[in-house]
């Protein structure tokens, strides 16, 4: 598997789950390329997300622009899912962690938004 973030975006996070508030945010939109020879099952996937110097974790939120992975992608082929994590600072250091197994690496990134 191999990924990439293809955008980072100011949003207002939102959700319906428990505990889950309206806010500053980030949407993340990522691509994972499947370069394996079989399907992978990206229904178990989990994004993270900490930001800052202290690298705070972001809130996961489900309302929109949100769009999760789901289903399976095949050998050689793209999947792409939007995740948004409420925030209270939307700039700077940035970590993100993609697993789609609890029994695979999980692929980090690492870099900033100004």
């Amino acid at each position: 598997m191999t990924g990439q973030i293809d955008k980072i975006a100011d949003v207002t996070a939102s959700g319906t789950g428990a505990g889950q508030t309206k806010g500053p945010g980030l949407a993340l939109t990522i691509t994972i390329k499947n370069a394996s020879s079989a399907p992978i099952d990206l229904s178990s996937a989990v994004v993270n997300l900490a930001i800052g110097a202290a690298k705070t974790p972001g809130d996961p939120a489900d309302g929109p622009p949100a769009r999760p992975f789901k289903g399976s992608v095949k050998s050689g082929e793209s999947a792409t899912a939007v995740y948004v994590f409420r925030v209270d600072q939307t700039h700077g250091a940035l970590l993100v962690t993609v697993s789609y197994s609890p029994v695979a690496p999980a692929v980090t990134f690492t870099g900033s938004k100004a």
